[in-house]
């Protein structure tokens, strides 16, 4: 006996396990359907942001790790 809303139901699967299981959905997945145009525009920005921040802290760090590398080569070329 299949359930309503059952997995074998859905078919493909793309459907959220709260819709699945007929389960009501939480406030997140409601705010989400709800927010404009705007709203996603501020948060594809807030997310392009971060990934910027990302991917600056990790040329900072590389470039630092080199410097630090150099540093030490020319300290020890360096005739006492």
């Amino acid at each position: 006996m299949l359930l309503r809303g059952s997995i074998v139901e859905a078919g493909v699967g793309d459907l959220r396990s709260s819709q699945i299981l007929g389960i009501a959905k939480t406030g997140s997945e409601r705010k989400r359907e709800e927010m404009g145009i705007v709203a996603k525009a501020g948060d594809w920005a807030f997310k392009a942001f971060t990934a910027g921040l990302g991917v600056t802290t990790i040329y900072l760090t590389g470039t630092f790790s080199l410097n630090v590398y150099r540093g030490i080569a020319w300290h020890k070329a360096q005739p006492n």
